[in-house]
């Protein structure tokens, strides 16, 4: 279970590491030699796939993390 967590962090930082850079190439704020910098298509799709990686990161920290809510208190034994 904790390697599907660690896996789904990973996968969710990266996608939204990604997801940045190509929101801000679609911005013009990194300039080179893309054909993605100043094109406002991939301002909307990176920030479509950081939003898919904060879920993933999310989706990461919760898994595994869940209580038991069946389990009944047990009370004590009369004296």
């Amino acid at each position: 279970m904790a390697a599907l967590r660690w896996g789904l962090v990973a996968v969710g930082v990266l996608l939204f590491l990604m997801g940045t850079v190509f929101f801000l190439q679609g911005e013009d704020v990194i300039k080179g030699s893309s054909v993605m910098s100043g094109v406002s298509e991939w301002i909307y799709i990176g920030a479509a796939i950081a939003v898919i990686g904060v879920v993933l990161i999310a989706a990461g920290a919760m898994t595994g993390r869940s209580k038991d809510t069946t389990a009944q208190p047990t009370a004590a034994a009369p004296a």
